[in-house]
């Protein structure tokens, strides 16, 4: 099964090994996420506002 891991940039991915989504055969998984600038959680509550 291949396994490919697709991740943002986000400072985190490197130093911890994280992956927004990790894609395994026929699945597709992702991560917990949140809306982050500047160190700062942003959007609260709203999930549209957040994947924009």
């Amino acid at each position: 099964m291949t396994v490919t891991r697709l991740g943002s940039g986000g400072p985190w991915e490197q130093s911890y090994g994280y992956s927004r989504v990790v894609r395994a055969g026929d699945l597709a998984l992702t991560a917990g996420c949140t809306a982050t600038v500047n160190g700062r959680v942003v959007h609260v509550g709203d999930a549209a506002a957040q994947t924009a």
